[in-house]
């Protein structure tokens, strides 16, 4: 249940900035749309995200999510879980049941 809430929290801090940058990379394909009303006019211009909005805050968020997330993986060297670990594990125990 940790590792739920945990990836939902990580889900819910990236989907604001994954949106934005999305609505700002594809602005031709967004014109009239709802997003782009959401986020051209009406949360740009709140007072309270207006800074965030002006420094690109929410997509330096998402890059460093980005970066974290490789620099963690490269240095992870092997996931304890995945089936070749644990075949080879099985097989280990195999050869010491037959000594």
């Amino acid at each position: 249940m940790n590792s739920f809430l945990f990836n939902i929290l990580i889900v819910l801090l990236t989907s604001v900035s994954v949106s934005q940058f999305c609505a700002y990379s594809f602005r031709e394909y967004g014109t009239m749309t709802d997003l782009e009303l959401i986020f051209s006019l009406q949360i740009r211009y709140l007072d309270f995200f207006k800074w965030f909005y002006k420094y690109h805050v929410f997509e330096y968020i998402l890059f460093a999510f980005m970066i974290l997330s490789t620099i963690y993986l490269l240095c992870r060297s092997q996931d304890v879980n995945t089936v070749e670990y644990l075949y080879n594990k099985k097989e280990e125990e195999e050869k010491h049941k037959l000594k």
